[in-house]
């Protein structure tokens, strides 16, 4: 059996009863609308200062001719009594304390009025629409960088590890095979490989740690580059032993965000090149900024590359020659980069990176 439902349709004089028995408070922010009690939704500040606005322009304008009732109630017939924002009204000694206006009492005027505010929120609510599309599409770019950068940084930690560390295991598991044979036939000179073998353990331990610390985010917001070259080096000198000169550091800048931390990683990199390879006894670093661009010079005194002379950056991927992390990392950067290698004298690595 189907049993059919009927709204129960509320009168004006049966809505204000509500109030008087406390089923309503005076307070609520109801319309009668159609015989049933809407709840209205929160004013918004864009909505409260567009009826603000146009009270303000009303206001003189209509100033002797018309009352100007804001958001305040309007009896239309016997089921509705909606709050309009705005409504201009016949003028009355007692401003309508001992009722609510009606439809007769309103002024054709509200009906241009009204039209305003349509025309108001229709553009306004174009403009939000795009407003949303626009930062929906730029969610949706920056998300696509964010994944790109992450890929690359795989990419080069994934690189980064196998020319370092993973390099260093399969060095000590070829000298492990070696030990393994030597000690077969003289166990004295096994002894001395084990020793070797001890000391090369001992030295990937360190390559190690300095891997890993080198893989932690670097700590430049807020500070200038200069700053954080400055703990970077303090630090490689605690590290390494090997005494560096700065030049530059008295000249303080600062450099966009999002390139800061690959410029500080730059020279860190460099720095852990020369700690690992070159032997050298001393470093120079400068940098220096002019104009738009920012000079990084590093300079040691270490046994250089096994190729001799000065090589831009297409030349050295070209030949295949080079650090393949400081590649990768001039590229991000869009730096120009020169190699210059002194066999048995040193190394030198100048970059030019726009800021």
């Amino acid at each position: 059996m189907r049993t059919e439902t009927t709204k129960k349709l509320f009168t004006v004089d049966e809505y204000y009863k509500m109030v008087d028995v406390g089923i309503l408070q005076e307070g609520d922010r109801t319309e009668l609308i159609e015989g049933e009690i809407i709840q209205m939704s929160p004013m918004g500040s864009l909505h409260a200062a567009v009826v603000t606005g146009v009270n303000d322009v009303l206001v003189p304008l209509f100033k002797g001719k018309a009352l100007l009732r804001p958001q305040l109630p309007l009896r239309l017939n016997e089921f509705n009594e909606p709050q309009p924002d705005v409504v201009l009204l016949k003028p009355r000694q007692d401003c309508y304390s001992s009722r609510h206006p009606g439809s007769a009492d309103v002024l054709r005027a509200t009906i241009f009025v009204a039209g305003g505010f349509a025309v108001v929120f229709s553009l306004q609510k174009r403009w939000l629409e795009k407003r949303i599309d626009a930062l929906t599409e730029e969610a949706s770019r920056l998300q696509q960088e964010v994944e790109t950068a992450r890929e690359a940084e795989a990419q080069r930690i994934a690189a980064d590890f196998h020319d370092g560390p993973l390099q260093s295991f399969i060095s000590i598991q070829m000298r492990l095979e070696i030990f393994r044979k030597i000690l077969e036939r003289d166990r004295e000179a096994g002894f001395q490989e084990l020793q070797q073998l001890q000391e090369l353990s001992k030295s990937q331990v360190r390559d190690m740690r300095s891997y890993v610390r080198n893989m932690r985010p670097l700590d430049v917001d807020g500070a200038s580059i200069t700053a954080a070259t400055r703990r970077l080096l303090d630090e490689f000198q605690k590290e390494s032993g090997i005494p560096v000169t700065f030049v530059g550091g008295e000249r303080p800048f600062a450099a966009p965000p999002e390139i800061s931390a690959d410029i500080v990683q730059v020279i860190r990199e460099a720095l852990n090149n020369v700690r690992k390879h070159s032997k050298a006894t001393r470093v120079a670093v400068a940098l220096e900024k002019v104009g738009k661009i920012l000079e990084i010079s590093i300079d040691d005194n270490g046994v250089g590359f096994h190729f001799s002379g000065a090589y831009s950056l297409d030349e050295l991927d070209l030949l295949r020659m080079g650090p393949v992390s400081l590649k990768r990392r001039a590229r991000s950067l869009g730096a120009d980069l020169l190699l210059e290698s002194r066999p048995g004298h040193g190394a030198g690595l100048k970059m030019k990176i726009p800021i």
